[in-house]
């Protein structure tokens, strides 16, 4: 089993014979040293204590000692808590609590000195041949990144890399070896070498739960408060083990937790030390005399700085939380609340002519923001109406309300996405096309920013194969991608607006008096009952009266106005003038874009602006009606 190599176990062995090497402990005068590092002299000299994982380390000495198969690897997703498996280990190996190790010691291959100014690949072949020969079998070689073993030092036309190398040392019993990695690199990597496959034996790490994670911050606490000099309220740690769990789904326990509680302790004394600057320990020092400073008083001032350390509360762990996941995860303030009580009044201060409409959306999104809330699935919301009626533009309006911008709303026209090939522009290609080093433009949307809205316009006109696999969102809050990241979206709000119904029975727009009648028979019949099931709301919009129109105007004169303001130029416009621009802009079958895109636009925009290009100066403008004509003055 040598794969090509000249290197056998026998020879290994008479080697080590003649050589002595095999007889060499690894110390301060070994140049292998530099490639390796002694976990077990930096765990005696950092000592911390690790909890639930004594059934882990009893399973991997029990492989250590076997005849066959006796290489460990420790699998587990990111942040379980792998390495402390190892550390833990050497812990035990120290104390004697597992006799049949005693006296062994712990490496770990440094992977920047084993890679660093090496020229030829036959270099690193050589460097790892001297750190095995250099091993006795009183070692475990320890290590954390598989792709140091597998692959390094491979090339196409040659069949052996470094876990090539270590093999016949593997079959001789040289030394012992334990390997730590993620469970996709021990799918990629180590589970399809087969050679090195037998030699193995995979102990799967899970991650700890809330209760464990809970603990384990307490017992790690205080070294984070002598380290950042702070203070942590028990509340704190509860809050972060809480949120953590619920909001960083991507990451596990207890890794997460402990990240989190680092950053609120950082994010605590930094706060602390911007109130205290003035009143620092060297501008007091400065300000005393000397020999004084060295006496009691020095003493006691270190003394008051220790007692009157910040403290991390639940309110800082929160804030952290809501910085590194981006979501609004703790109690709403003030100015949210009165936010949420003011959106109806606010929407039907822009959205005129759907009254009922903006009832139903407010009621929904007070319900979905609401902290009494539990959100495990995002809000699905369905706008139906005619056209040019302001479905669109009540997105625009809740973004704005919500998000303080309308940039926060990501839009999808979804007459772009008519074929079924279409599907991978959202949530990316499938293995083996072209295209599947990129991310699909809504999962790469949302898992860099999970709080937003998301707008898909015109959704009748997608393929049918987009809406099955919208299902999954609007049902578990989450769907995977093409490269099989699961994408939360949990605190998203999902708009879907549709003229579906608009042809029903003839009418041009919906009627006051049968819109949700004539919405949800035409919702029966465009999409599946799986699918209708799935909308949160329905909100239906009507067509708009003379009236509305007239408001809608006067909202849109007074935006103009305030844009030639800041050009220098006051504009008005005469009564009877509006009168004009609704008869010619009132179609019901267009809406409001009728008046808006094409009569405003000509009749008034355009006249402003000749009328400013034939003047030098131009401060104010007097917009008239005489002898059916408008005209600027």
């Amino acid at each position: 089993m040598t794969l090509g190599l000249e290197v056998t176990g026998e020879e290994i062995k008479a080697t080590s014979n003649q050589s002595g090497k095999g007889d060499l402990h690894i110390d301060g005068s070994n140049k292998c040293n530099e490639y390796l590092i002694n976990l077990t002299e930096k765990i005696q000299r950092n000592y911390r204590d690790i909890l639930y994982r004594d059934l882990e380390v009893e399973r991997i000495a029990q492989i250590i000692r076997k005849k066959r198969e006796n290489i460990p690897v420790i699998v587990g997703e990111l942040g379980a808590g792998k390495h402390s498996i190892v550390e833990l280990l050497a812990q035990k190996i120290l104390n004697n609590q597992i006799p049949t190790l005693e006296g062994h010691n712990i490496y770990s291959l440094d992977d920047i000195s084993l890679t660093n100014s090496v020229e030829k690949r036959t270099e690193l072949i050589e460097r790892a041949k001297s750190i095995f020969e250099s091993l006795k079998s009183s070692d475990i070689l320890y290590i954390n990144n598989t792709c140091n073993l597998i692959g390094s030092g491979k090339m196409p036309s040659v069949g052996y890399d470094i876990s090539s190398v270590l093999l016949p040392y593997l079959e001789a019993n040289k030394f012992k070896v334990m390997i730590v990695t993620e469970t996709s690199k021990y799918e990629e990597t180590i589970k399809t070498n087969t050679l090195l496959n037998n030699h193995l034996k995979c102990i799967e790490i899970k991650p700890l739960n809330k209760e464990q994670t809970l603990e384990v911050l307490n017992t790690t606490v205080p070294s984070f408060e002598r380290f950042h000099n702070v203070e942590v309220a028990k509340d704190a740690l509860s809050v972060i083990v809480e949120l953590s769990d619920k909001y960083m789904k991507k990451r596990n326990f207890p890794q997460k937790a402990i990240d989190v509680l680092d950053e609120a302790c950082s994010a605590a004394s930094l706060t602390s030390l911007k109130k205290d600057k003035k009143t620092s320990t060297e501008v007091i020092y400065e300000e005393l005399d000397s020999d004084y400073v060295l006496g009691s008083v020095k003493k006691e001032y270190e003394i008051s700085m220790d007692i009157t350390r910040p403290i991390v509360t639940d309110d800082i762990a929160l804030k952290v939380i809501e910085q590194i996941t981006n979501l609004p995860v703790g109690k709403l303030s003030f100015e949210a609340k009165k936010q949420l009580r003011n959106l109806e009044e606010d929407l039907n201060r822009e959205l005129i002519g759907q009254a009922s409409a903006v009832n139903t959306l407010s009621r929904a999104i007070k319900h979905f923001r609401s902290e009494l809330t539990e959100k495990k699935k995002p809000i699905v919301l369905f706008f139906a109406g005619p056209t040019g009626v302001g479905k669109t533009e009540s997105a625009k309006l809740l973004a704005k309300n919500l998000m303080f911008s309308e940039d926060a709303m990501i839009r999808f026209n979804m007459s772009e996405y008519m074929e079924q090939a279409s599907l991978s522009k959202l949530i990316g290609t499938s293995p083996g096309y072209i295209g599947f080093e990129q991310n699909g433009r809504l999962t790469e949307a949302v898992s860099k920013n999970p709080n937003t809205i998301i707008l898909l316009d015109e959704f009748e006109k997608a393929h049918p194969r987009i809406s099955d696999i919208f299902l999954s969102i609007f049902d578990e809050g989450e769907t995977a991608d093409s490269k099989n990241n699961v994408i939360d979206f949990r605190n998203t709000i999902i708009i879907l607006t549709s003229n579906i119904g608009t042809q029903k029975k003839s009418n041009l727009g919906f009627q006051s008096d049968q819109p949700n009648d004539v919405t949800k028979e035409a919702l029966n019949e465009a999409y599946r009952k799986e699918f209708i099931n799935r909308l949160d709301e329905v909100v239906t919009f009507n067509s708009l009266s003379k009236a509305d129109i007239k408001k809608i105007l006067d909202i849109r004169i007074q935006k103009y106005k305030n844009h030639l303001s800041k050009n220098g130029i006051t504009l008005h416009i005469e009564e009877e003038v509006k009168s004009v621009l609704v008869e010619k802009g009132f179609k019901p079958e267009y809406g409001a874009r009728e008046l808006l895109n094409r009569v405003f636009r000509k009749e008034i925009e355009d006249l402003v602006i000749d009328f400013s290009l034939e003047k030098e100066v131009v401060t104010q403008i007097l917009i008239s009606y005489e002898n059916d004509q408008i005209k600027a003055s």
